[in-house]
């Protein structure tokens, strides 16, 4: 018995956009599953970038103003106080204060609605968290530098004044 190669075809052809559409199916289920796991990812990630991002923001001010102040006395100390130094150090504090204010009020917030955001809009997000992040490590970055600069030139200080013979009155 031989078989009609018209029919073989036809089974053939029946049989392949069968196991195509099988696929498609597959692939669709499987996309969305994969764009699911990501998203919770991304809610995951944004979620931790924020907590970060909270704990960065939480006492910058008090740390900038403190840092002020410390470095003020030590202008005193240097005996710098109203002069050039002073008045560029307030200046720059003046306008990291305006900064650091810019950024809190714009800073990014949690959401309750993560879960409604698409992929592409999670990591927008997690770029502006990402973002303001940076800009707040940068202001604590440098006034951490000041700050261990200071500590340094107390250090210094310090050292000479304990490294002086004691000064003995002559009669």
């Amino acid at each position: 018995m031989s078989l009609d190669p018209g029919v073989v075809g036809m089974w053939t052809g029946i049989i392949g956009a069968a196991s195509g559409l099988g696929a498609l199916a597959v692939s669709i289920w499987n996309y969305r599953r994969v764009s699911a796991i990501k998203s919770l990812d991304l809610r995951l990630e944004l979620r931790r970038a924020l907590e970060d991002h909270a704990l960065l923001q939480d006492g910058i001010e008090g740390f900038l103003d403190r840092v002020h102040e410390a470095h003020r006395r030590v202008l005193a100390a240097q005996g710098q106080i109203g002069g050039g130094q002073e008045q560029i150090w307030n200046r720059e504090f003046r306008e990291d204060k305006e900064e650091l204010a810019r950024l809190l009020e714009d800073a990014p917030r949690p959401c309750d609605s993560y879960r409604t955001f698409s992929p592409s809009k999670l990591a927008d997000e997690l770029v502006a968290v990402h973002r303001s992040s940076g800009k707040l490590k940068a202001l604590r970055d440098k006034y951490d530098n000041v700050l261990q600069k200071d500590d340094e030139w107390r250090a210094m200080r310090e050292h000479r004044m304990n490294s002086r013979p004691p000064i003995t009155p002559t009669r």
